[in-house]
């Protein structure tokens, strides 16, 4: 809307500011939870907020996912690292793999991060056609709340779900009526955080726990196998921006390159858009992947410029003085690291064996010769995160690779 509709997104501003829209989520995209790593749920949150806090000067404390496919046991313990109260989603009610554990309660991670969870909060299509305040069915739903916890309370969507829109006009008149009543149960017409902030420490602890995984029964495994080109690409995006950013940092503690926040912001933002829950779970139509292969792939040739640059940054603060040719190798990983890298060498060249920077040979493979270029493979050894310079020299390779 911001981008190619700034005359609505202006009015959105205003009605915020009015307390007539409610930013709500907390995160940059409706995204899927089950493929994208760790470093990607933060990512959705800390870009979210970001964007909430600057163009509305608010933030919401909870974490809406009506609609993805399953939410696994480490998703708590994400929400709670970043200062998430509450969680809640709808997609339970389409089959869940191990029922629905309760209504509201606390979701609690492996680590013992935990939040407040609304696990039950009706169909995203749900039509308000009763006063609520009186609603036999709600003041079931409470009294089996309270029971387990002393907590009487509990949370519902309403409006149109997959169409989108707002909700009809009959629903709003049904909820204001019900705000209003003076029926047993008291209805609140909320912001989607408000319950999550309301409850006390001491309310919250009372709540029933739960701890593990909430998988669905029929989207979830589906999902995990359709559009495996994206998800592949998701995969190397995420690796490439860690490498990116890693290599960054140590180029810019070194003083050789500034540290390129911008670039991987946008990067790292099309990569998060193209985590929608039914993009990169494979249930949008055809057409979408176009552009979204197309997001994925501006973002990997941003990430590698940026670890290009930034590797090329502390190579010029390394000694690489060779007799032959100096080979940089990098190992974006948190343990040390052997592996096979492939290398090509300089028109001229007649560089056929590497040796490490003890001057020991290493196992090497010339893979093509073209033109004046050479394609190598040899195996190299790298420490966590770090560097470390191998040479490539004239004569026979010392062994050639089991492959």
């Amino acid at each position: 809307m911001q981008e190619y509709y700034p005359a609505d997104f202006a009015k959105v501003r205003k009605w915020v500011a009015r307390g007539r829209w409610f930013p709500a989520g907390s995160s940059w995209e409706e995204n899927d939870v089950d493929i994208p790593s760790t470093e990607s749920l933060i990512r959705q949150i800390l870009y979210g907020r970001q964007f909430f806090k600057k163009e509305f000067n608010t933030e919401s404390h909870e974490y809406m996912l009506p609609d993805s496919f399953g939410f696994p046991a480490s998703l708590p313990s994400v929400l709670a690292h970043c200062g998430i109260r509450g969680f809640s989603t709808q997609k339970l009610t389409w089959g869940s793999a191990s029922g629905i554990p309760f209504n509201l309660g606390v979701w609690a991670g492996l680590d013992g991060g935990s939040v407040i969870a609304a696990l039950n909060a009706n169909d995203y299509n749900t039509q308000v056609k009763e006063d609520l305040s009186v609603s036999a069915l709600w003041r079931e739903r409470l009294n089996t709340n309270g029971s387990m916890s002393g907590v009487f309370a509990d949370y519902q969507y309403y409006g149109v779900g997959d169409r989108g829109g707002a909700p009809p006009e009959e629903s709003v008149q049904w909820v204001e009526k019900s705000a209003t009543s003076t029926g047993a149960v008291r209805v609140v017409s909320a912001k989607a955080d408000q319950l999550f902030c309301d409850l006390t420490d001491a309310q919250k602890a009372r709540l029933p726990k739960y701890q593990g995984d909430l998988l669905l029964t029929e989207h979830l495994a589906g999902t995990l196998t359709s559009q495996a080109y994206l998800k592949r690409w998701n995969h190397m995006n995420e690796n490439l921006a860690d490498a990116a950013e890693k290599a960054s940092v140590a180029a810019h503690l070194l003083g050789a390159t500034p540290y390129p926040r911008e670039k991987l912001s946008q990067a790292w933002k099309l990569v998060l858009g193209a985590q929608f829950h039914d993009i990169l779970a494979g249930t949008s139509l055809p057409k979408c992947y176009e552009y979204s292969w197309n997001d994925e792939i501006i973002a990997m040739n941003c990430f590698a410029s940026v670890l290009e640059n930034a590797v090329g940054g502390v190579a010029r603060a390394m000694n690489t003085q060779t007799k032959g040719i100096p080979l940089i190798v990098f190992n974006p990983l948190s343990i040390d690291r052997e592996d096979v890298v492939e290398a090509e060498l300089p028109a001229g060249s007649t560089g056929a064996t590497v040796h490490d920077g003890n001057g020991n040979p290493v196992p090497t493979q010339v893979l093509s010769t073209e033109g004046a270029k050479r394609h190598l493979l040899f195996l190299a050894k790298a420490p966590s995160i770090g560097f470390t310079v191998y040479e490539a020299s004239s004569g026979e390779a010392l062994s050639r690779l089991p492959f």
